[in-house]
Order: structure tokens, then C-alpha cells, then sequence
């Protein structure tokens, strides 16, 4: 996971940031939007939440970058209270979350597309970031066939 942010201009609904989280081997992808970095120890929590109670399913590693959004005392009890491994990368080498940061580039090109095509206001990012990651979640994937 990595998070992208500060964007100048808030969405409709506040937002200046989007936690990127990828699943490993089905590349699926969450954005939910954030009005500040705080907001991602919530939207973390939901997403094990969620993972849990519909896919009866365990999150076993998560890989971020260094930053202090995903290092702090709450993540770190967080994930030794779920048995979550945390690795992170070393400071400024974004090659070691390559997943994110690929997926990250992505999501960021399709979006601006969305938006450009459709000639919306500049406040209408978060929307097309929901909409192109809706999108790719629904690309055929090969390497699951």
C-alpha cells in the first residue's frame, strides 16, 4: 500500500488523499478517499474488517514505504494484535514497493483520462480515482486466468 497526497484542490467531498492498497495476487485494488492522512488507520481497519467477514480471509503481510501515515504506535500494535507482518521499504527507494507504485501510475493515467474525456472540474479527481479503479478491478487478469 502507499499513499498519494496532498491533492491542491479538495474533491466533493473534502478529500486530499487516496491510500492505494493491492492485493498481491489478484492486484484488486482499494482507493478509498481521505480528507486527511489520519483517516487511513479507519480505512485500514474496515478493509480487514471487510476482508474478513466476506472472503473469510486473513491478511497475513503488508508492504508500504516508509512514511509516517503506516508507521506509527497504531499500526504497529495493530498489526502485532492481527499477526500481520509489516515490511517496509527503505526511505526513497520506491522500487521496493513496486506493486503500489505501479499500480499507483496507473490508477493516476486512467484517471486523468477519465477526467480530460469527460471535461469535468478539477474537484472531481476522488470521483474519477473511484472510477478508475473500479475499472482496472475489472480487467481480465492473467496470471489468474
Amino acid at each position: 500500500m502507499n499513499l498519494w497526497g496532498p491533492y491542491k484542490v479538495a474533491n466533493i467531498t473534502r478529500a486530499h488523499y487516496f491510500p492505494t492498497i493491492v492485493d498481491d495476487f489478484t492486484r484488486n485494488t482499494w482507493t478509498p478517499l481521505l480528507q486527511n492522512k489520519s483517516q487511513a488507520k479507519n480505512a485500514i481497519i474496515q478493509l480487514y474488517n471487510m476482508l474478513e467477514t466476506q472472503f473469510n480471509t486473513k491478511i497475513k503481510l503488508i508492504r508500504s514505504d516508509d512514511g509516517t501515515e503506516f508507521n506509527n504506535d497504531f499500526f504497529f500494535d495493530f498489526f502485532i494484535t492481527k499477526g500481520i507482518l509489516h515490511k517496509k521499504s527503505i526511505v526513497k527507494t520506491p522500487q521496493q514497493n513496486g506493486v503500489a507504485e505501479r499500480k499507483h501510475k496507473h490508477l493516476l493515467d486512467t484517471a486523468r483520462a477519465l477526467w480530460f474525456h469527460a471535461r469535468l472540474p478539477k474537484r472531481f479527481w476522488g470521483e474519477c480515482i473511484l472510477a478508475a479503479t473500479h475499472i482496472i478491478n475489472f480487467l481480465p487478469m492473467e496470471n489468474l486466468k
